[in-house]
């Protein structure tokens, strides 16, 4: 056989290995916010539901949670799945206490979920605008991994604050006596 033919037939079977082989191909995970259903809070019990956008979820089972991003904090409670409301802690104390498993559970590749947020009574914040933030944790909390939004998805929070009625005519009768002096 002549060596160009050879050649050949050694280049389409290594075409044929190469087109029909498995290949193992590593996709990064990655999870963003999408939006928030409602973009303004007029009342810390008001929930508001974020929609996140997930990538090659590992498999096993992952925690997630939003908060609203309060200098380098996050504050708020979270909806699970059994329709509780859970307190956000510091992410070092849903590591080490395994709090994380408080938090709303997937146990399935999705690739979106909604969540459930809402500021809280006990919770003191400030009128103004504040970004959401979401983190994934591993089944044992030992590691988390943060929302990756190319634009961060942000709120306005509108607490009405109490206003105060002055007492300078609280009593009808007052200017009713100052006439007889």
């Amino acid at each position: 056989m002549p060596a160009h033919k050879r050649a050949l037939i050694v280049f389409f079977i290594t075409l044929t290995i190469f087109v029909f082989s498995p290949k193992n191909v590593f996709s990064a995970f990655s999870f963003s916010i999408i939006n928030s259903e409602n973009n303004t809070i007029n009342s810390k019990n008001e929930e508001i539901i974020v929609n996140l956008s997930i990538k090659d979820l590992p498999s096993g089972d992952s925690y997630f949670r939003v908060g609203i991003q309060k200098g380098n904090s996050y504050i708020g409670y979270i909806k699970n799945n059994k329709g509780e409301w859970i307190k956000l802690k510091s992410l070092s104390e849903d590591k080490e206490n395994q709090f994380c498993q408080n938090y709303f559970k997937v146990s399935e590749n999705l690739s979106s979920i909604s969540l459930s947020l809402k500021i809280g009574e006990d919770n003191e914040i400030e009128n103004g605008v504040y970004n959401l933030k979401a983190h994934r944790f591993t089944s044992t909390c030992g590691s988390y991994t943060s929302s990756n939004e190319t634009n961060p998805i942000s709120i306005t929070i509108n607490l009405s604050t109490p206003t105060s009625i002055s007492n300078s005519n609280s009593n009808p009768n007052s200017n009713f006596f100052s006439n007889f002096d």
